[in-house]
Order: C-alpha cells, then sequence, then structure tokens
C-alpha cells in the first residue's frame, strides 16, 4: 500500500512539474529515478556502484546541468 501511495504522490508531482517546467527537463530529471533505486541498494543491501553506473550517473547528472543552463 505503501508503494501506491508513493507512486500516486509521484506522479502528482510530475504533472505539477509537466505545468510549471519546461518539459525537457522535466522529462529528464524524472528519468533519474535510477538514482534512487541505486542509493537505495547500497543503503539497504551494501551493493558498491560499478565504474560504468557511476559514470552513467555523472554523464546523466551532467547532461540535465546542460539542459538548465543552455534555458
Amino acid at each position: 500500500m505503501l508503494v501506491g501511495l508513493t507512486n500516486v504522490a509521484g506522479m502528482m508531482a510530475i504533472l505539477s512539474a509537466f505545468a510549471i517546467g519546461t518539459t525537457g527537463l522535466v522529462s529528464a530529471i524524472a528519468a533519474m529515478n535510477i538514482l534512487i533505486i541505486l542509493l537505495y541498494s547500497r543503503e539497504f543491501f551494501k551493493e558498491t556502484f560499478s565504474r560504468q553506473e557511476i559514470l552513467g550517473l555523472i554523464a546523466a547528472l551532467a547532461g540535465i546541468l546542460i539542459l538548465r543552463l543552455s534555458q
């Protein structure tokens, strides 16, 4: 039930963000949900980040920063 409630809250937040923000930037940030999954797996399952995951996260964050600065 908690998962469903957080999903509803997340969808409401995304719809609000689309209403007031730039679609490309909101979409890029929404796609970063993998960051939350990786942080949870590191915290709860004590997994380590691979070099590929770290490089991917850096590239994604750099892309979001470039999108934000270009507007």
